[in-house]
């Protein structure tokens, strides 16, 4: 696969690997296999491939019922390719949605101290990921996640993900 200068957001048709699911959750295990392989490919750890699985499915899932108030017929668009941040491999993953405008600071976590179902998803991303930047896309037509995961995991990915 190829790798990419660091901190560089490819072009939308650079990246290696471009799909396109509608909104409806029977594709999301597709997608995490997809992904999975490629992880693998690059000889990310099972462990740190089981993460990104679920920063997958967490980030999908929320585009579906958040963004699209569960409808299963808007598109997601998901890039999957490698770059190198701070010298290091990672694998880096884009998630595009058409949701419209949306408030990026009530992109947050819920406080762990609420005992409840639902609503760590995006502590589950900042959690398991060692990179995550929700963004505006141009225009307001939607969100856009970066996602990243070093494939050489040390303790120097517990000190980046401080860094958010």
């Amino acid at each position: 696969m190829n790798h990419f200068a660091d901190d560089e957001l490819l072009p939308d048709d650079a990246w290696p690997v471009h799909v396109r699911m509608l909104s409806n959750p029977l594709h999301i295990c597709m997608i995490r296999a997809m992904i999975e392989r490629g992880c693998m490919a690059e000889g990310m750890a099972d462990d740190q491939a089981s993460r990104v699985m679920l920063s997958i499915d967490e980030a999908l899932t929320n585009v579906i019922r958040h963004g699209y108030k569960g409808r299963y017929d808007r598109p997601i668009d998901i890039r999957f390719g490698t770059v190198k941040l701070g010298g290091r491999r990672a694998v880096a993953i884009v998630i595009d949605d058409e949701s419209g405008p949306c408030d990026l600071d009530a992109i947050r976590p819920r406080s762990l101290d609420e005992i409840r179902p639902g609503g760590l998803g995006v502590h589950i991303i900042r959690e398991t990921m060692d990179r995550a930047v929700w963004e505006q896309r141009e225009g307001n037509v939607g969100l856009r996640l970066r996602i990243t995961k070093f494939i050489d995991q040390s303790a120097d990915a517990d000190a980046e993900r401080g860094k958010q």
